[in-house]
């Protein structure tokens, strides 16, 4: 059987569809069209479409700052500028029994805070911050968290102590406990408040012992989850609303070694005790922040790697 005219045939098909598309193209040319769209130059703008306000969710400016030593007048003059008494006067007064202490800032920040954030350096690694190279000096430093309404977020505050020692005051007495490897987080929740203000939760935690995996369920499904044990203080749980450039300030009470505030914001045991305040900032231009791609769900303190 001979193959000799099918290859003839393919041939002079080929042959007419070349001068086709040659004619096709020579067509185009004389007419103006362009058979392919250039890629625009850039411009410096971004092509992605801006991100669109979303009123369930929350971007905090969160700042970790380190005074230097000696710092004990200028502290109480900072508190002449934070308004504790916007916070619940129960909540308070459980708070300062346990050696915390806390306010909000208006729009109108400190000088001295000021000074300090304006040097504040973004985390290393997502997820992780590091106020400054040494633990022993005086910086600051910040991140971003964006967090969906009632989503739980993390704020760890202290480094991992091999023996985490708690005083707690609850019910009029103090209760003593030891924990294994324990890490102080706080808890954080927010949700809208109307006006463009916004209600934060924090309740102080503790996470202990080693590491454990275990399947949880949730949202039709279950999930590996790795964790560890953990304690809540929810009679020390903080309520407080902030409008847009608000800051809600938390540290430990100077006055009152040993306590859970004191301990909360503690790298480590060998660690001489220095000033240090957490600064939450309710950010003004959430979508700017939220698009930059820097917010996420949970932050760190200093060396409290996990």
């Amino acid at each position: 059987m001979s193959l000799a005219p099918d290859l003839h045939t393919k041939a002079h098909a080929l042959r007419g569809a070349t001068l086709r598309a040659a004619w096709c193209v020579l067509l185009c040319a004389l007419a103006g069209c362009q058979l392919f769209h250039p890629t625009p130059a850039a411009t410096g703008k971004s092509p992605l479409v801006p991100f669109a306000a979303n009123d369930n969710q929350t971007v905090l400016e969160v700042f970790f700052v380190r005074l230097p030593p000696g710092q004990e007048e200028s502290l109480k003059k900072l508190w002449q500028d934070v308004d504790e008494q916007s916070l619940p006067a129960e909540a308070r007064r459980k708070l300062s029994r346990n050696g915390f202490r806390a306010g909000v800032i208006g729009s109108h920040i400190p000088p001295q805070i000021t000074a300090a954030l304006e040097k504040a350096t973004a985390p290393n690694a997502p997820g992780k911050l590091a106020v400054t190279e040494s633990p022993d000096q005086p910086g600051a430093t910040r991140h971003e968290m964006l967090l969906q309404t009632r989503q739980r977020g993390e704020l760890i505050t202290s480094g991992v102590l091999p023996e985490f020692h708690v005083l707690e005051w609850s019910e009029g007495r103090p209760r003593g406990a030891t924990f294994q490897n324990g890490q102080a987080e706080f808890g954080v929740i927010s949700e809208p408040a109307g006006g463009g203000h916004v209600k934060l939760e924090l309740t102080p935690e503790l996470h202990y012992g080693d590491y454990r995996q275990r399947y949880v369920s949730g949202e039709g499904m279950f999930r590996l989850d790795n964790s560890r044990k953990k304690k809540v203080f929810d009679d020390l749980k903080l309520t407080a609303t902030l409008a847009p450039g608000e800051v809600l300030l938390l540290a430990a009470r100077p006055e009152r070694p040993g306590s859970l505030g004191d301990r909360f914001f503690r790298e480590s045991d060998t660690t001489a005790p220095r000033p240090r305040l957490l600064l939450l900032r309710l950010s003004p231009n959430p979508h700017d922040a939220a698009f930059s791609g820097e917010a996420t769900g949970n932050a760190a303190e200093p060396d409290a790697a996990r």
